[in-house]
């Protein structure tokens, strides 16, 4: 089950250089040069973690589950961070998988996914209180499933643990539809709070260290402390079978692969309340 608290829609927040409302609710840009990277704001709200073990192409690492109350909303990014908005703050792209900016920059190990977040606090004084980060495992699960509790954010179970599954070709590039490379952001269908992309295109990195199962997993919507070098990610990718690109699917890299993308949590640092404006 989840629950969300409905939030009031003041004046645009001080380090908005985009801002406003769709049908998915309230977004807002952080803007580098000329581009600009949107987040969405995800309420907050409780939701079961994990997957039921009945679920189609189920790993074992994905339970127990186990309820998580998201305490404070956080702002997200609507897709993976792009190779042009990467490079208006770097001066650099590392993709293997080049195009017209569009595409999720790749082949970014964590600790430089983290640096590029704290250069991006460095340079928004407005953000006061408020930090640019990783995503917590928790807060990446519950911002793709959006509500749902199937295997699929589309509200859809998966069809095929290792073929094409029609249910995901509306959502995601994987092995069975992606010609072994990674797509513009975007093109594919988003979730019911406008988020794209969640599950195929890149593998996307979290905060948290690796755990092989949530016996112990915090219940706040935290990240994990790490007990090695080993880190969560998250999504899946191109070159996924349709088995890996679930909502509750997890994996793990070690901190210094260079085969991964990420996207952006903007989150308060300290108010237990906080809405998108405080």
């Amino acid at each position: 089950m989840i629950v969300r608290i409905p939030a009031i829609v003041p004046e645009t927040p001080a380090w908005a250089d985009t801002f406003g409302v769709d049908v998915y609710g309230i977004f807002a840009g952080v803007t580098v040069g000329e581009t600009t990277q949107i987040l969405r704001w995800i309420e907050p709200g409780r939701f079961i973690m994990g997957s039921p073990n009945r679920e189609f192409g189920r790993f074992a690492d994905e339970g127990p589950q186990h309820e998580v109350t998201i305490r404070r909303g956080f702002w997200f990014g609507q897709t993976p961070v792009t190779q042009a908005f990467y490079e208006a703050l770097t001066g650099t792209n590392p993709s293997h998988f080049q195009g017209d900016g569009q595409r999720p920059v790749e082949n970014v190990d964590w600790d430089d996914a983290a640096a590029f977040c704290e250069c991006l606090n460095k340079i928004y004084p407005e953000l006061h209180d408020a930090l640019l980060r990783l995503p917590s495992e928790a807060e990446w699960e519950y911002a793709c499933r959006a509500g749902t509790k199937q295997a699929l954010y589309s509200g859809n179970e998966s069809t095929s643990e290792t073929e094409r599954c029609p249910h995901l070709d509306k959502l995601a590039w994987y092995a069975a539809n992606s010609r072994e490379t990674t797509h513009p952001v975007g093109e594919k269908q988003p979730n019911r709070w406008g988020l794209y992309d969640m599950l195929g295109n890149i593998w996307e990195w979290c905060e948290d260290g690796w755990h092989g199962n949530y016996q112990g997993a915090p219940s706040d919507g935290t990240a994990w402390a790490a007990q090695g070098a080993a880190r969560v990610r998250r999504g899946g990718s191109v070159a996924a079978r349709a088995r890996l690109c679930r909502n509750a699917s997890r994996n793990y890299c070690e901190s210094g692969n260079r085969s991964l993308g990420f996207r952006l949590v903007l989150a308060p640092r300290f108010q237990e309340d906080a809405g998108p404006f405080s």
